[in-house]
């Protein structure tokens, strides 16, 4: 059947926001967020003449739990939980050397990931089958029909690399760049799913019952650029660089579940780029400027299916271009502006009635502008400066479906930092305000119609700070 909300403005159970603002949110359970990161590197190096062999070693390890009433309302209706223990270890080590007109890098890279995660949603059904919703005592009344959806899994990589760089001076105003990286990851991935009350029967997805959850994936990235510089004050330049990312599985944690549609393919990014930067007036104008077009093939595309999370291969092109200009027309003071223009296509997006569709590449706005004022000077021993600065987008979607909920309309911020540097650059002190007209816009945002929901996250507003930096 249909339920509906009990009262005009609220939502399905019962609650309706009563100050409008979208930096808070009444809660019947406060959440928390607790993470611990360890990091370790250790770079080593040796000259041979002409050619340094390096050797780079990295070791991260992350802890991370979290949970939070997604709905914000006082009713116990949705919360989200999740939980993370990660690991990863990264081997590179390269040659490099230069000659009169060439300077070129090699070398060899390993990285190995262990991911434990989990992910929990306590859901209170009641509102739509028509019983009480869990509000206050009746939650400990017994009043709702609550259900518990979990999913545990762990992904493993094993990725291996190697490649080659090289940048030649064909002539004194005319160079190539040529790379080539092979890559080849080896993902094995063991997921389970379990939920109270059985709406969907528990299951297990692994190698052993799946062969799709083992999978390997070769690729091949490259680069050519040629470089032109007719003067000491300007590059003219065009690229073509092919890059990928992975292949994986998706987790989902709602039923019903599909496991034929876990495994994506990898995503593959063919770009095309034309530039020109050029310096005027000994170096007191510099001019900037490019043109460039995406080829995606399998681009990986995140949507819901029903409640259920996915990800699925299309094909999407994107193109556009951005120019910036920067002035230093006084001693002291610099100015800088920037425009972009881009337009965007995924193809074959699928809606939830069936149709296949051409939509825009989320958070891609067809115009973005961004300005930067700074004048400094020089007191107490030191350097003053003071510094305004601003963007705006014009209107995008957050998502691939390209939903009307989830269009931000254009809009624009301004920040401004004043700051204090010692002669010597060691100490600085600074005061700080982000966002200073409190300008409400969305940062991320998902629709769950399925489930009367609309979750939303928003920029911070208006901030204000003061910050100390000191140089060892």
């Amino acid at each position: 059947g249909t339920q509906s909300a009990p009262c005009a403005g609220c939502n399905i159970v019962g609650y309706r926001d009563a100050d409008g603002s979208p930096w808070t949110a009444s809660s019947s359970y406060p959440g928390f967020f607790k993470r611990k990161i360890y990091n370790g590197q250790a770079k080593l190096s040796h000259d041979f003449g002409n050619i340094t062999l390096t050797s780079l070693s990295d070791y991260l390890e992350i802890n991370k739990s979290f949970q939070y009433d997604v709905d914000g309302a006082p009713a116990q209706f949705f919360v989200y939980g999740t939980t993370q223990r990660y690991r990863q270890f990264s081997q590179e080590l390269r040659l490099n050397g230069t000659t009169d007109r060439l300077k070129w890098v090699a070398g060899l890279y390993y990285l190995n990931m262990y991911g434990d995660y989990g992910s929990t949603v306590d859901l209170d059904l009641a509102p739509y089958v028509g019983a009480p919703p869990c509000i206050g005592t009746s939650c400990a009344l017994g009043g709702t029909v609550p259900a518990h959806f979990e999913t545990d899994y762990v992904l493993k990589t094993d990725s291996f690399a190697a490649f080659v760089q090289g940048d030649y001076e064909l002539t004194d105003q005319l160079s190539a760049i040529a790379g080539v990286r092979y890559t080849r990851d080896k993902k094995t991935y063991d997921y389970a799913f379990s939920n109270n009350p059985v709406i969907q029967p528990p299951f297990t997805y692994n190698s052993s019952n799946n062969p799709a959850a083992d999978r390997s994936f070769k690729n091949i990235s490259a680069k050519v650029e040629l470089d032109w510089k007719p003067d000491p004050a300007t590059l003219v330049y065009a690229s073509i660089t092919r890059g990928h990312k992975g292949g994986n599985w998706t987790a989902p944690v709602f039923p019903p579940i599909f496991p034929n549609t876990f495994a994506h393919k990898q995503e593959v990014l063919t770009s095309y780029e034309i530039g020109l930067k050029k310096r005027f007036m000994n170096g007191a104008v510099t001019f900037n400027a490019s043109a460039f077009y995406y080829d995606y093939k399998d681009y990986q595309a995140f949507s819901l299916i029903n409640i259920a999370q996915s990800i699925f291969n299309v094909d999407a092109t994107v193109y556009g271009g951005e120019a910036e200009l920067k002035l230093a027309p006084l001693q002291g003071l610099e100015l800088g502006l920037a425009a972009a223009t881009v337009r965007s296509k995924v193809k074959g997006i699928v809606l939830p009635n069936g149709s296949s569709v051409n939509r825009d590449l989320p958070n891609t706005p067809k115009i973005g502008l961004s300005g930067l004022s700074r004048y400094s000077w020089s007191m107490l021993g030191g350097t003053v400066a003071a510094q305004a600065s601003g963007q705006y987008k014009s209107g995008y979607y957050l998502t691939v479906l390209n939903e009307a909920a989830n269009r931000e309309k254009r809009w624009a911020t301004l920040d401004l930092r004043l700051s204090w540097t010692t002669a010597d650059d060691r100490l600085e002190l600074a005061v700080y305000g982000d966002n200073v007209t409190s300008t409400r816009y969305r940062v991320w945002a998902l629709d769950v119609s399925a489930l009367s929901l609309g979750m939303q996250v928003y920029a911070p507003p208006a901030t204000y700070g003061a910050s100390v930096r000191y140089k060892l």
